[in-house]
């Protein structure tokens, strides 16, 4: 754990006055938590103060290393596992480990505010918050709570949790008009809201791992996400088998992992097994140096279904950073981040038919992609670190003489 000087960025600036207590209990970086890092990391230059309140369980591995690159101070708690109608059977257990995460993370988060003499809550997470709510409330901090999703509205309990974010909020951040449409038609109330856009996160550069071997001449293709049906990795592997059947030199390589117990990633690579396409179809497992892998790539690829509505698309802006069109569906906030032809391709359904023709449209044209990735370079300021800093400093700093400005 770092010491209180190295992250205050020095005692001087408009934001000298904010110390914020940040509940932090997530297992990897993706790209919500690292959305939430760039906002403190863009503004400890300006005098503010943040503690991480991290897992016991989780955070020892990925979380709390990166943190302390990133040269901030953490702590940790228990907080729990995930709210769900799995606790009614077999895993009921994990009930009482859940009411335990309450009670500890509850009690260390009152006790870090107190000691620490923090001046702000900030919770980027539902279920981070979910578990230290008692503390929440006995506080009486000011709450800032950013959202990088919809928040849960599946069961009675998740619309509870859900009722007292908006109870206690001093201010509800949403990363695009997307989500602050969803979100103050949910609250049924008013609440004070702002967007501030997402900029793209620093990753760690690479190393000789990222040179992963593809056929000669292959045009690259990449993915980078949890590998699950819902983000349409299935349609990605079809697509792209679908153009090597018609004779196009590409190779797909796709970073990222599978949820707990999804058997999906098993069940990709045995088909790419059985078609013989391992050479041109790579399961890269998690990483951390997309950068790297974006430069060598030609061609973003964004499936995800519809039905899970994309609050934002993080990796999209990154894929922009690095000069690459992206080829998204209409998946909540994804369509907007995409102008259609020039930068990337929006796809009318999403189905395997359809990304293979969009991908199908840059592939077969050269000179159109070499524009593309001129045109999502020069879009990409549009999301820029100065914007990003600037909007979260201006709200951050009604918090010096306000408890927060609306």
């Amino acid at each position: 754990m770092t010491s209180d000087a190295s992250v205050a960025g020095g005692s001087s600036g408009k934001l000298s006055g904010v110390r914020v207590l940040v509940l932090f209990g997530g297992d990897r970086w993706f790209g919500q938590e690292r959305a939430n890092l760039e906002v403190f990391r863009n503004l400890v230059p300006q005098g503010l103060k943040a503690r991480f309140v991290t897992s016991s369980k989780w955070g020892a591995k990925h979380i709390q290393p990166e943190l302390e690159r990133a040269g901030f101070e953490w702590t940790t708690a228990p907080f729990g596992y995930h709210w769900g109608k799995y606790l009614l059977g077999r895993y009921c257990y994990y009930l009482l480990f859940n009411l335990y995460g309450i009670v500890v993370t509850s009690w260390k988060v009152w006790r870090e505010a107190r000691r620490w003499r923090a001046t702000h809550l900030y919770a980027p997470n539902w279920l981070h918050f979910s578990y230290a709510l008692p503390a929440v409330w006995v506080l009486r901090l000011p709450l800032v709570f950013r959202v990088g999703d919809e928040l849960p509205t599946h069961t009675a309990f998740h619309r509870w949790v859900v009722r007292q974010i908006f109870r206690r909020v001093a201010m509800f951040v949403c990363n695009s008009k997307f989500l602050e449409s969803r979100h103050r038609a949910l609250a049924g109330r008013e609440v004070p809201m702002r967007v501030i856009y997402n900029h793209p996160p620093g990753r760690e550069a690479g190393g000789p791992e990222s040179a992963v071997p593809v056929p000669a001449g292959a045009t690259t293709l990449l993915y980078v996400g949890q590998i699950s049906e819902h983000k349409g990795v299935p349609l990605l592997v079809e697509a792209t088998r679908s153009l090597i059947e018609r004779g196009l030199n590409v190779a797909l390589l796709v970073a990222g992992e599978s949820s707990w117990g999804d058997g999906l990633l098993a069940r990709l690579q045995a088909d790419v097994q059985k078609q013989k396409l391992e050479a041109r179809i790579k399961f890269l497992g998690y990483r951390e140096d997309v950068p790297a892998l974006m430069a060598r790539a030609s061609v973003h690829c964004c499936p995800s279904l519809p039905a899970i509505r994309e609050a934002f698309g993080l990796v999209v802006l990154e894929a922009k950073a690095a000069g690459l069109p992206s080829i998204v569906t209409r998946s909540g906030n994804l369509g907007t981040l995409v102008d259609h032809r020039r930068t990337g391709w929006v796809c009318r359904e999403a189905t395997a038919a359809d990304l293979a023709e969009g991908l199908g449209f840059f592939l077969l044209d050269p000179s159109r992609l070499a524009a593309a990735r001129v045109a999502a370079i020069a879009s990409s300021g549009d999301y820029s670190e100065e914007r990003f800093a600037n909007a979260w400093a201006t709200m951050f700093g009604c918090a010096v003489k306000e408890s927060i400005c609306a």
